[in-house]
């Protein structure tokens, strides 16, 4: 799993403003990573990372599914997760992704909890879905 770390993405004008905190975990290959960033950039306005998903308003898992290992660990982070939604309602959980592109109905029967499931093609859209 690999957190990223924006604090070199601040935007002119964004400093200053109260945003919420994004928890972003990347599992798999490179492009997952790359979509990882381009997802931390186009929410930085609203959003601010964080490394401790405790105290996160939206959690986003960037998953993998070539890899086997990769997936089976996101089941396991996600199903970690849930506390967190029953400490924090207005919590949004969401699963990113080629898993989520694949097993997206699949995904929201096994894990009710969760919020969002979008493949990679819809990360430009994830602004609107968060409304």
């Amino acid at each position: 799993m690999k957190l990223l770390n924006f604090d070199n993405v601040n935007a002119t004008g964004f400093r200053n403003r109260e945003r919420k905190k994004l928890y972003l975990a990347t599992f798999g290959c490179q492009m997952n990573e790359y979509d990882s960033q381009r997802i931390a950039q186009i929410l930085h306005e609203k959003y601010a990372l964080t490394s401790e998903p405790d105290n996160a308003d939206l959690i986003l898992i960037n998953t993998c599914s070539i890899r086997e290992k990769a997936e089976n660990k996101v089941y396991s982070l996600v199903g970690r997760l849930k506390k967190f939604k029953k400490q924090n309602p207005g919590l949004i959980i969401g699963i990113a992704g080629c898993v989520a592109q694949q097993e997206g109905d699949r995904l929201l029967k096994r894990l009710p909890f969760i919020d969002l499931v979008f493949g990679p093609q819809c990360i430009y859209s994830l602004p609107d879905m968060l409304k």
